[in-house]
């Protein structure tokens, strides 16, 4: 059986290989009429010229199609042995993978389980029509190579690894979903709902680009690990559920106000994370808790983590509302704060705020005002970009007992997983403020 792959990567190099062995007058192909602004002449043009058809395990006797540039193949048998497993369709597969389409999708889901692999030939797009619900407890596991053109409904215990989203409506999620080294991005709204009682979990993923929140949590619980939110609007909207960020990046983010992360009651945390680079019209750049209402009171806790370059017409970096109860700790502070009246502020000490003092740091280990000489957000090692080279007023200012999350436990990395505590200008080792730490090999030679 002969099978047509059109790839379109091979079509354009063919293209590009011709464009740059025409003359600069855009001479046409032999035998044709010469063109006009670097166009192939008629009637003689090779499609084929730099295009090579490389055989696999699973598809053999390629050749190209002179006639449009594209490789033609005969697909080995499926169930034939490969080094991955099996041929399906073409592609060195994990036995019992399913076809890299909309029905392959919904029957790995329909037989739930897994995980279950899709025959995907590299990097693949997948247009499917209906949201697809997911009702059975399943593991899907794009390789790296499937994304998925449209949206999922979850209502059971679902765990998409390396698989991505994007262009559809927003995900729902109503069961137990978790995302591992996945990319949800450009959806046409907010990308991804959480239920009341649901529960979502990002590791190594990205949530990029959508056209409204990056994440809604609507009364469940939202754990984001080693993750990025970025170029949403908000970032990360909260209506009276749990949000722990760690290790994690919240940036480029716009909204009214709370542009990088907006709540209103429950409870946020970050842990060893970095809000930078969020715009809000009102307030709130880096995090606004809005004051207390329907959903009760806000909390917010922060500790060991880094919120600054965030921009608003009023508190860049923290906005919160009247009562709502901010605990902070190890944090560095690049903005200001603004808080409800009555504030209700509790430093943990070990704090610097940068370059103003509004921020209620009250404890003596706490420094005010002072000039910081931080580096750009970019990538500094570690899954996430972060801001580093920060300076010595950060550097060895927490004692080891005092380097602990909200529970008391002792951190024992950044956010980029390296070492802390580090001894860089102590005897002992010690931590430094914020969500990096500095090690021996970041210092200049």
């Amino acid at each position: 059986m002969r099978y047509r792959f059109r790839f379109w990567f091979a079509f354009a190099l063919g293209l590009a290989l011709m464009a740059g062995c025409s003359d600069e007058n855009g001479g046409g192909g032999s035998g044709g009429t010469a063109g006009t602004g670097g166009m192939a002449g008629t009637g003689g043009s090779d499609l084929c010229a730099g295009i090579i058809c490389e055989d696999t395990e699973c598809k053999i006797d390629g050749t190209c199609n002179p006639s449009d540039g594209m490789c033609d193949y005969t697909l080995v048998e499926d169930g034939t042995a490969c080094s991955e497993g099996e041929c399906l369709d073409g592609v060195c597969a994990p036995i019992g993978a399913f076809p890299c389409t909309e029905q392959g999708i919904r029957d790995a889901i329909a037989e739930g389980g897994g995980p279950h692999f899709f025959a995907c030939d590299g990097p693949t797009m997948v247009v499917i029509g209906d949201r697809i619900e997911i009702d059975e407890d399943v593991i899907l596991d794009g390789e790296g190579n499937l994304t998925v053109d449209g949206s999922f409904r979850v209502n059971s215990t679902t765990e998409l690894r390396r698989l991505n989203t994007t262009n559809g409506p927003q995900i729902e999620n109503n069961g137990t979903l978790t995302f591992i080294d996945s990319v949800i991005s450009n959806h046409r709204d907010n990308a991804l709902l959480n239920g009341p009682g649901a529960a979502v979990t990002l590791i190594d993923s990205t949530v990029s680009d959508n056209g409204g929140a990056g994440i809604y949590n609507y009364g469940g619980v939202l754990n984001l690990r080693n993750s990025a939110v970025s170029g949403n609007s908000p970032g990360i909207g909260n209506i009276g559920g749990t949000v722990n960020v760690v290790n994690s990046t919240v940036s480029g983010n716009t909204s009214y106000s709370g542009a990088g992360i907006s709540s209103n009651g429950g409870s946020t945390t970050l842990l060893n994370s970095t809000v930078s680079g969020n715009t809000a019209t009102r307030e709130g750049g880096g995090i606004e808790i809005a004051p207390t209402g329907y959903y009760g009171v806000g909390t917010l806790t922060i500790i060991s983590s880094t919120i600054w370059g965030n921009f608003s017409n009023s508190a860049s970096a923290i906005s919160t509302g009247r009562y709502v109860p901010l605990t902070i700790a190890n944090t560095l502070l690049g903005g200001n704060c603004a808080f409800g009246d009555p504030p209700d502020v509790t430093s943990l000490g070990h704090n610097i705020e940068s370059p103003g003092n509004t921020c209620g740091l009250d404890q003596a280990t706490d420094q005010i005002s002072v000039s910081m000489n931080i580096g750009s957000l970019q990538d500094n090692g570690g899954p996430t970009m972060t801001h580093a080279g920060f300076g010595f007023p950060a550097i060895d200012r927490i004692p080891a007992e005092d380097c602990v999350d909200a529970d008391g436990q002792p951190l024992t990395t950044d956010q980029r997983g390296e070492p802390r505590p580090v001894a860089i200008n102590e005897p002992e080792p010690k931590c430094d403020v914020g969500a990096v730490e500095l090690q021996p090999d970041d210092l200049p030679p």
